[in-house]
């Protein structure tokens, strides 16, 4: 979404508006509002931040929710170094939302773009922070409207100055400002959900077009907007995440298949053989035939080990940042649980152990799992299976996690990266199928299932995350597997 904003001054009191669209190209808001306040600063040249940021802020924290971009009447950047209202604005809402600024006249140092529009021979001028700022310059260039400032831009002027009334959407009727809210600018994001159908249509198609502007075209949205809430999700942008998974899948065939090095290039989407190897040693520190001619630690004498690392690169690499995700929409989805008995083989793993609140979770494992991956990768360590999190030690405050990836033989330790193995013996196996943020009433109901069986626990639980979200968008259809070894 993008928020559209303008603030013009009465005596002694400021009108601030907002304009929410779906994005840079509507010709409506969805959503307007407008609050009143007192003006919080005297005007003082080259610190415009001082009066205009308190109602800017206000009317943002008027929104059910921040949108991704908000666009204000001003510059992002005074100069080198010299924050103007963009980046104080940025600052003010934690980062969370990109600010793009259009000022219509040039202000000398700023270094902002010259966009025009319309047949005006005077430019907008495009600044911008949490953004490209050539991204950002085109799609205001873009923007609807056949004049110098965009429909949007207008409206937003229009509403502060009292010359509109907001329509308010719920009842299709004009309505008057709101008093300026007592509160933080408010900081939801877009649901992150809705880009997992995206993923799985880009992981079936890794050898036809799946750059940002075909991808953003499947999606209906703006290039902008897609890349911002593809980075935010995944933690790489669409040309970084796609040149990873063709080159892990490239680098699994070499170990696994009989293709020739060039056939494999050709069907991973690169353009000739040295293209593939430039970009494959960036990432392996090898060159394709190297590393193919290294092959993976024991395979030689059991050649089923390829085949199975294949199989799981293919099935984890897409979204192997992803697992625990958390979104509050999901929230209220139904889970099922079923609890058996099984008796494990010790399994040995690579894991990045760490010490964290309860709360940073989802972070650490987004974090550790593409690491230990990754590695596992560059060292020729056959992987044996999907990705998990184990918790050793649960604390009222602290808890120890283990992130990692079963392997199949043993390892040596290489720098954070920790050589373990998984206990065998008989265990408890909760079979959840349902959302990650209910994972926590599936320990509960297991360790009320031990009590119920008589049995005692004999180590801490772990999680294996069978499923991957992008292959399967529906949280119904996520399957994982809470383990707790038991007492003998």
């Amino acid at each position: 979404m993008i928020a559209v904003t303008d603030v013009h001054y009465r005596r002694a009191r400021a009108t601030a508006a907002v304009a929410v669209a779906a994005g840079w190209r509507d010709a409506a808001a969805a959503v307007e509002h407008v609050v009143d306040a007192a003006i919080a600063a005297p005007y003082t040249p080259g610190e415009l931040y001082r009066r205009e940021l308190p109602p800017l802020c206000a009317v943002l924290a008027s929104l059910p929710e921040l949108p991704s971009i908000v666009v204000v009447d001003g510059f992002a950047w005074l100069g080198p170094d010299r924050p103007g209202l963009g980046v104080h604005l940025h600052r003010a809402l934690g980062g969370r939302a990109a600010v793009v600024g259009v000022a219509k006249s040039e202000f000398a140092g700023a270094g902002a773009i010259p966009v025009r529009r319309g047949s005006s021979a005077r430019p907008l001028w495009v600044s911008a922070i949490g953004i490209d700022a050539e991204l950002a310059a085109a799609e205001v260039a873009a923007m609807h409207g056949q004049h110098r400032l965009p429909t949007l831009i207008v409206r937003a002027d229009h509403l502060a100055r009292g010359l509109a009334s907001p329509i308010d959407p719920a009842r299709n009727v004009k309505t008057g400002p709101r008093p300026a809210a007592k509160i933080a600018a408010s900081t939801m994001s877009t649901s992150a959900f809705r880009l997992l159908p995206l993923l799985r249509h880009m992981h079936q198609h890794m050898d036809r077009d799946v750059s940002l502007r075909a991808l953003a075209s499947r999606a209906r949205r703006s290039p902008f907007e897609l890349h911002r809430s593809f980075r935010r999700l995944v933690g790489e942008t669409i040309k970084q995440y796609t040149l990873r998974v063709r080159l892990d899948r490239a680098a699994a065939e070499l170990v696994s298949g009989r293709r020739t090095i060039l056939e494999i290039a050709l069907a991973a989407g690169f353009g000739s053989h040295e293209v593939f190897t430039r970009a494959f040693r960036r990432r392996f520190g090898l060159s394709p035939s190297s590393y193919r001619g290294r092959g993976l630690a024991g395979a030689a004498d059991r050649p089923s080990l390829a085949s199975r690392h294949a199989a799981t690169v293919r099935g984890t690499a897409p979204c192997i940042g992803l697992y625990h995700l958390g979104d509050q929409e999901t929230r209220r989805s139904e889970m099922t649980v079923e609890v058996i008995r099984r008796e494990l083989t010790p399994q040995p793993a690579l894991v990045i152990r760490r010490r964290i609140a309860h709360t940073e979770i989802a972070a650490t494992i987004g974090q550790c799992l593409p690491a230990v991956f990754a590695h596992a990768q560059r060292a020729g360590i056959p992987l044996a299976g999907p990705p998990f999190a184990r918790y050793v030690e649960m604390g009222r405050g602290l808890m120890t996690i283990e992130c990692g990836m079963p392997i199949a033989s043993a390892s040596p330790d290489d720098g954070e990266i920790e050589a373990i193995e998984l206990p065998g013996g008989p265990a408890a196996v909760a079979i959840h199928a349902g959302h990650y943020d209910k994972l926590g009433d599936t320990h509960a109901a297991l360790e009320a299932w031990i009590e119920a069986q008589g049995l005692r626990a004999g180590g801490p639980p772990w999680e294996v995350y069978v499923t991957d979200p992008g292959e399967h968008p529906d949280p119904a259809t996520w399957r994982t597997e809470v383990i707790r070894p038991l007492a003998g």
